[in-house]
């Protein structure tokens, strides 16, 4: 393929991407997680440093900057996470490049139409950034192995230990690296020196990791079940997001077809392959023998090596062939992608805030308190140095955050009850409390997931989640 015209396809793909990136990017509400990054971000730049968090601070330091810049609207915020998506696009051109621009390029189209990546690239989170320094650092390590220079070698610390420092779970790309370098063991003298240096430069953070411990932070994950179906639902999510196709598993076998040729091909990639099983096997053995940390987004990087194979092989698929794959992949992607970005999948807290009126408001999950104060009081955010500290200046707007039946200090003849995640413990004796004094008069409830697309859409939705429901009650 001639220079010029791969450089045109490419900048082509770039914008396919970010017409998907930006389309619908502030229809989700700003959730839980985002307002917890929102939060830190608003604070001082020693406070985003040295807070005591279970992700550490990259990206947050990252957003901090940005925030300075544009504010802290839900298009602000999010428009980091898309520019670093896009970043990734022209990234895993650059890693399929090393087989041939052909691979590099189909490589980018999936990554750009992937309605996964398309997610995470509205969120104002940690992922988008994981995913492109798990990319960044697995070019460098490539390179490394071909021409251990000063560049690579220098490149290949500095940006494994910001993945390092963006999300814990950066660690993940280390261990592929480490299981493929035994066996190609080259230049072991100088990758020895790598680890170490990526080590020393983590200590800092490290240090942390008993305090943050202790804090024991609310967690939403599960032990997966022992079965195969939790792999299926990996890597679908893979495929096609927060949706599931009602055929969609004639795609899925066009993707098992053009793996297993990749596997008994001459051109095998053993790092991709490592790459793609060992991240999600790896957390799947520590959930099921440890603890529980299992959440798909968490083996996402785990995608990347999928798309780099695909294209590998429809890069030497013939025309014929390869027309058909391309217009069944599109098929499947682009409406799972309009799908799922015209669906709520997010706490809807900017419509929970609209239906508010004045009376007083008990939130029983104490720690959603933080979106619903991103929409209604963000001043908030900026006075309140810990989420504590948000929680006491809600006080001030007769707004509190119910840690436990001895929080509950309503006094009002009316209040509203925010009530979610009611399977907790706490969440179940604070209601109790509540209705020792007060009886409900209406409610309404607001869910995670609500269709908001043609009904032909409908068999595509893969799953309902939270419910929030707002009570009105009066004292008995």
């Amino acid at each position: 393929m001639r220079g010029n015209r791969g450089i045109l396809i490419l900048l082509g793909i770039l914008v396919i991407g970010l017409v998907f990136r930006l389309y619908n990017l502030t229809f989700q509400s700003i959730w839980i997680d985002e307002s917890f990054s929102i939060h830190a971000a608003l604070q001082s730049l020693q406070h985003v440093l040295t807070l005591i968090d279970p992700t550490p601070p990259f990206h947050n330091l990252l957003l901090w900057g940005w925030i300075k810049l544009f504010g802290i609207s839900a298009l602000a915020v999010r428009s980091l996470s898309v520019l670093i998506s896009m970043i990734s696009i022209y990234v895993i051109y650059l890693l399929g490049k090393r087989y041939s621009q052909r691979t590099g390029l189909f490589a980018a189209f999936l990554l750009a139409i992937s309605p996964i990546h398309v997610w995470y690239a509205q969120e104002a989170r940690a992922y988008a950034l994981l995913f492109l320094l798990s990319m960044l650092s697995m070019y460098f390590y490539l390179k490394f192995l071909d021409k251990p220079d000063k560049i690579n070698i220098l490149g290949y610390i500095i940006i494994s230990t910001l993945m390092m420092y963006t999300h814990l779970f950066g660690f993940l790309i280390l261990l592929v690296q480490f299981l493929h370098f035994i066996f190609v063991r080259k230049h072991w003298k100088e990758w020895i020196s790598c680890m170490i240096a990526i080590a020393f430069l983590f200590v800092p953070w490290l240090l942390k990791l008993p305090e943050i411990i202790s804090m024991n932070f609310v967690s939403f994950t599960s032990l997966p079940e022992r079965s195969l179906s939790i792999f299926h639902e990996v890597y679908n999510a893979f495929l096609f997001g927060k949706t599931w196709p009602l055929i969609g598993g004639v795609i899925m076998l066009l993707y098992a077809y053009l793996f297993i040729r990749h596997i008994f091909s001459k051109r095998r990639s053993p790092v991709m392959i490592l790459w793609l099983f060992v991240p999600v096997l790896a957390v799947y053995v520590f959930s099921v023998f440890v603890t529980p940390i299992f959440l798909i987004r968490y083996v996402l990087i785990s995608s990347i090596p999928m798309f780099l194979i695909l294209a590998i092989e429809l890069a030497r698929t013939k025309r014929p062939q390869l027309l058909i794959m391309l217009i069944a992949i599109v098929l499947f992607t682009v409406p799972a992608i309009y799908v799922q970005q015209n669906m709520i999948t997010k706490d809807p807290w900017k419509e929970i805030s609209g239906y508010l009126d004045d009376a007083q408001i008990g939130v029983v999950a104490y720690y959603e308190a933080l979106p619903l104060a991103y929409y209604r009081n963000p001043d908030c955010l900026v006075i309140g140095k810990s989420h504590q500290g948000v929680y006491d200046c809600l006080k001030k707007y007769d707004v509190y955050a119910l840690r436990d039946p001895d929080s509950v200090y309503l006094n009002d003849k009316r209040i509203i009850l925010i009530t979610s995640h009611l399977e907790t413990v706490d969440s179940k004796n604070i209601l109790e409390a509540v209705n020792q004094r007060y009886s409900p008069e209406a409610s309404k409830s607001f869910y995670e997931y609500e269709p908001m697309h043609p009904r032909f859409f409908n068999t595509m939705v893969s799953e309902n989640y939270n419910e929030i429901t707002v009570l009105h009650m009066r004292e008995s």
